[in-house]
């Protein structure tokens, strides 16, 4: 009773996709059996069916979706702090940067195309690559990038990140039957036993049998399918892990401990 208009009038208003008059539980079926796939949402009968099977065959996602969602150039978006942290931006949320600011970092933001030759000369103490839309390995530059900063200072990895930063290392991803979607995913830190229900948004995840020579070991496993959430080091200080440590309206269980975590590797290193 206190609406205002319909939610046809909504949609309308803010341009928003809807469909009726679907089976969803036979699409959802065909889903869980075929795998995620292109489609095409179409109305009236200016296409045949046939038209539009092909269409969706044809569909090529961009290759560069980072490019879309990353800053063009490079932002304090925190200038206090005791711990100076650079944040190479790859579509990363503003809780991220919020929860760095919480943590008495200073943040300096980059594009996904910095050079690491800036960020080892910023005088920062730590490098956050964040999470972000599409294949890893359509970001052959940025691996680079990471490969030539692990080792000189403390790196964290989240989403995207956490497979670009695998990627340089010698790792591999693939693409997910399933992608990981929603709020409610449970992840089992390996070292504590802990189990968390994470927040995640990807269709790409690394590849468990490719860590194999590359110092690299799981921390994290996804109790849903046992895909790799989570790598660790022994060689170099970082911590990385694929699901979302932090949520919208505060920590998850854990969130607050990877960041933890993280900043303490940081602490060690600038101690010496």
């Amino acid at each position: 009773w206190q609406s205002e208009g319909s939610i046809k009038e909504y949609f309308f208003q803010h341009n928003i996709i809807a469909l009726d008059g679907i089976d969803t539980r036979s699409l959802t079926k065909k889903l869980r059996t075929c795998g995620s796939m292109p489609g095409v949402i179409a109305c009236g009968t200016s296409h045949t069916d046939q038209e539009l099977i092909e269409k969706a065959q044809r569909a090529k996602l961009s290759s560069d979706l980072v490019s879309e969602v990353s800053t063009k150039i490079p932002y304090f978006y925190n200038r206090t702090g005791s711990k100076k942290i650079a944040v190479v931006d790859l579509g990363v949320k503003k809780n991220i940067l919020n929860s760095l600011a919480a943590l008495d970092c200073q943040v300096m933001v980059y594009p996904y195309k910095v050079k690491a030759e800036e960020i080892l000369a910023s005088g920062c103490h730590g490098v956050l690559f964040s999470n972000g839309p599409g294949d890893p390995k359509n970001l052959p530059q940025l691996v680079e990038t990471a490969k030539q900063i692990l080792g000189k200072l403390p790196v964290m990895g989240i989403g995207l990140g956490h497979q670009i930063i695998c990627l340089s290392l010698g790792a591999d991803t693939y693409k997910l039957k399933f992608g990981h979607r929603g709020g409610n995913q449970p992840v089992k830190d390996l070292a504590s036993g802990k189990i968390t229900i994470t927040s995640q948004n990807h269709s790409y995840a690394v590849l468990e049998e490719s860590l194999i020579n590359t110092g690299l070991y799981v921390s994290h496993r996804n109790l849903n399918d046992n895909t790799v959430e989570g790598v660790s080091s022994k060689a170099f200080p970082l911590i990385s892990v694929q699901y979302h440590p932090e949520t919208a309206v505060g920590f998850n269980n854990n969130g607050d401990e990877i960041f933890t975590k993280f900043l303490a590797l940081v602490s060690a290193r600038n101690a010496y």
